[in-house]
């Protein structure tokens, strides 16, 4: 699903790390403190981190600065009320839209941004 000619390839940390907690979310019915304190506003983080670079990345895609594939991630994620989120994104590609959001690194959801908001949120 990556571009394959990027040097960045193969060393994205977050997108394992985005589809472990995307599906970790489906499980934690039974959790429903884990999933209040933690899961819900880290996924909440990773959507706002999408949905505000995605904008950035994209405000000048046919300027030097701009990006192209910023634009088209984020157009993806609109909902029929133009209104862009992760769930709008699931709805039309289903289990894919991790894996396409993957052309980014997500600095909020690397493995050692995850370890460091649960142990700040003094879980443990």
């Amino acid at each position: 699903m990556y571009d394959t000619t990027r040097a960045t390839y193969g060393n994205n940390r977050s997108v394992d790390m985005c589809r472990f907690m995307r599906c970790l979310g489906k499980q934690i019915q039974r959790a429903p403190v884990f999933k209040e304190k933690i899961w819900v506003p880290l996924m909440k983080r990773y959507e706002d981190e999408g949905r505000e670079t995605l904008l950035r990345k994209a405000a000048g895609y046919n300027d030097v600065s701009g990006d192209l594939a910023a634009l088209q991630l984020y157009k993806m994620g609109l909902n029929r009320k133009r209104k862009y989120s992760h769930a709008a994104g699931y709805e039309k590609y289903n289990k894919e839209f991790d894996y396409y959001m993957g052309y980014y690194e997500w600095s909020s959801m690397t493995p050692q941004a995850i370890q460091q908001f649960i142990f700040q949120r003094k879980f443990f």
